[in-house]
């Protein structure tokens, strides 16, 4: 009714359980409007009404001028799914002004009290096409100046955007955004979810507060934010100590990667690698050559205390393919206190058994 709300008593007027419904549908409209799955076809004009029940009044507004429809448009557009021409009087609305035109009141709603509301779900998408202008103001040191357009970005629906805002916070001291960075851990975008991981690490584990929010992390679905979190509580140093066992549990992972990664963790630990070298040794037998050079590299640094898995390095030293697996080898051994091995393991004879020239 031309922007008038709805009479006391109106049957059309929403219960409360509809009004949750249609509060939780409206906060996510963009994402219907800007679904791959979602084609738009613009009808600006509705021709035939005649058969409109009298108790309801033709609304004249013009289409431009209708919040709910220039909306759906601008995101539609935004998004590149409305499905062919948009009619010519309409090609002229540029998505970038609607959230100016909203505020200032040119923008009608037939509830004026979804304007807040659809408002906040369009700076979703408003903000997310300013990302590099966010980028540039935060490289620039004016981040309290785009805080709210920071902060909306990372809720943007295109995960590289919500990666790309991350990736500038991890630059900067971001402890201002923290509620932001730990929902983010929970992303559907695994990048999103290490990057995320990745800056809290930065901000200090023990100071944000997340050091269990990120051990569960171990045993995320992708190796990536295994990785990250690992190397986010190898940043707690020797404190990581209370946490050995999860981390020696990813010794054991199906990526090599999370493998490595698992071992340079260990290895900042007071007790880690002793305690584990049996599982470190194992790794030797990996068929990605990069990890066996990791187990042998968190080998050497135990030294003479590794010397139980000599013989596995030597066969190591011995037989493996690959030239520079084996002179990693060579050097665990020498580390190990075992010359005698490494030097068989290069086939040189032992001093005493050298001919002495004539």
């Amino acid at each position: 009714r031309k922007g008038e709300t709805l009479p006391p008593g109106h049957r059309a007027l929403r219960t409360e359980q509809e009004e949750r419904d249609y509060q939780a549908v409206v906060s996510r409209m963009d994402v219907i409007f800007g679904s791959d799955k979602t084609k738009v076809i613009v009808l600006p004009d509705i021709l035939e009404m005649d058969d409109l029940s009298k108790e309801y009044t033709r609304s004249l507004l013009p289409y431009k001028s209708r919040g709910w429809c220039y909306f759906e448009l601008a995101i539609a557009r935004h998004f590149g799914r409305v499905c062919g021409d948009v009619p010519r009087k309409l090609r002229s609305l540029d998505p970038s002004i609607w959230l100016d035109m909203a505020l200032s009141g040119k923008l009608v709603f037939s509830d004026p009290a979804d304007l807040p509301q659809v408002v906040k779900v369009f700076k979703r998408t408003h903000y997310a096409r300013k990302v590099e202008d966010l980028v540039r103001a935060m490289e620039e040191g004016r981040c309290e100046s785009v805080k709210e357009g920071v902060q909306m970005a990372l809720t943007a629906l295109n995960g590289k955007v919500r990666l790309r805002v991350l990736q500038a916070l991890g630059q900067i001291d971001c402890s201002g955004f923290l509620p932001s960075l730990v929902i983010l851990m929970e992303d559907s975008d695994s990048g999103v979810r290490a990057e995320a991981i990745t800056v809290l690490s930065r901000l200090g584990v023990e100071k944000t507060g997340q050091e269990e929010g990120i051990i569960q992390h171990f045993t995320d679905g992708h190796y990536a934010v295994r990785c990250a979190a690992l190397e986010a509580i190898g940043t707690l140093g020797a404190k990581a100590e209370r946490h050995r066992d999860a981390i020696a549990a990813c010794l054991s992972d199906t990526s090599w990667t999370v493998r490595e990664t698992a071992m340079a963790t260990l290895s900042k630990l007071d007790t880690g690698l002793p305690m584990h070298s049996t599982s470190i040794a194992e790794s030797l037998s990996s068929n990605v050559p990069s990890t066996r050079v990791a187990a042998l590299g968190t080998l050497f640094q135990m030294k003479k205390a590794a010397g139980e898995h000599a013989d596995r390095v030597f066969q190591v030293a011995k037989l493996d393919l690959y030239g520079f697996v084996r002179d990693a080898a060579i050097l665990t051994l020498r580390s190990m206190g075992r010359d005698d091995l490494a030097r068989e393991a290069m086939e040189i004879p032992d001093e005493e058994e050298t001919p002495q020239p004539r």
